[in-house]
């Protein structure tokens, strides 16, 4: 429902000069795919480095008719999770293996999907912003195509009637435009809040657990690769929230600009009141909260980096008895 608001096209503007609306919205679609495509990746990518290579090493030691219970490759599966089965031929390792990764194969696929749902619709808000303020900045120009007469006044002061009705009612779609992505903006934070903070308590869980195992384990190991690969992947993940919640609030803090430099120098009252109280309205920050109280911006992603991997700097460099 969130989405086909906002691809209405009752706010759709027509292109001038160098501002063109549609280009924007597939530049935004396709910057979605994007992201959505580097985050399942990553994803893939830590499952298949766990996986790969052991379920790859079993189907080596079973076509070579070799017993694995002496390896120690073989003592533990790849992540630690119960497996109500045996592992200690090549086949059961292979079938353990197995029980284990689609499980969590379905569960980073859902969850990619989720995360990719949310951050295209940041995105895709964040770009209806970016549009709202070309809207504002080209009002004038838009309006000058559409009247017939003069645009001012015969004393060259004030609007004339036939433009001040124009612009009037391009701030009113303008207004009416800013109040349905704001709607909008609620709507994804009251859909989405119990996810994100889930996703942004248990990434910062991940992260201490992660940098725990790091600490414990030798470099150029099996297990080390694997966790930093898994690092990795939650701290892009954590990133892209980040990402597209800061751009959405960094567009969303330019619309009183934009508002400002819509050339209203020969307008009317009503035009200027509407005005001031847009731009009264977007001095408030708009921010896309997880569980109401952490804002998804880069500050939040600074701090995760400050308390957690600037102890785990100083914990490495300090002499392990």
């Amino acid at each position: 429902m969130i989405m086909n608001r906002l691809e209405t096209d009752t706010f759709d503007c027509e292109k001038i000069d160098d501002f063109d609306p549609e280009s924007m919205l597939k530049r935004a679609k396709r910057s979605g795919i994007k992201y959505a495509c580097l985050l399942l990746f990553f994803s893939h990518l830590v499952l298949g480095l766990g996986y790969i290579p052991v379920m790859s090493l079993a189907c080596w030691y079973y076509f070579n008719n070799l017993q694995i219970s002496n390896v120690q490759t073989f003592k533990t599966l790849p992540y630690y999770t119960h497996i109500p089965v045996d592992h200690d031929t090549p086949l059961k390792y292979i079938f353990a293996c197995l029980l284990q990764c689609v499980p969590m194969y379905l569960y980073v696929n859902a969850f990619v999907g989720v995360d990719s749902l949310f951050m295209n619709l940041m995105n895709f808000i964040a770009t209806r912003m970016l549009i709202l303020q070309g809207a504002f900045r080209t009002m004038r120009k838009r309006c000058l195509k559409k009247i017939i007469g003069n645009d001012l006044t015969p004393d060259n002061l004030h609007n004339s009637d036939e433009m001040e009705e124009y612009m009037m009612s391009d701030m009113k779609k303008c207004i009416q435009h800013l109040q349905l992505l704001l709607r909008s903006c609620k709507d994804i934070e009251d859909n989405f809040q119990y996810v994100s903070l889930v996703q942004a308590l248990g990434t910062i869980y991940i992260l201490c657990s992660t940098l725990l195992l790091l600490s414990t384990s030798q470099p150029f190991t099996k297990e080390f690769g694997r966790n930093i690969f898994y690092l990795l992947g939650v701290i892009v993940q954590l990133g892209l929230y980040c990402w597209f919640g800061n751009q959405l609030t960094l567009k969303a803090a330019n619309v009183p600009i934009a508002v400002w430099e819509s050339q209203w120098l020969e307008t009317r009252k009503p035009y200027k009141v509407c005005m001031l109280l847009t731009m009264m309205r977007m001095k408030r920050p708009l921010l896309i909260n997880a569980g109401k109280f952490v804002p998804l911006i880069l500050e939040t992603q600074i701090a995760v980096r400050i308390y957690l991997l600037g102890p785990f700097d100083l914990y490495t460099h300090f002499p392990q008895k």
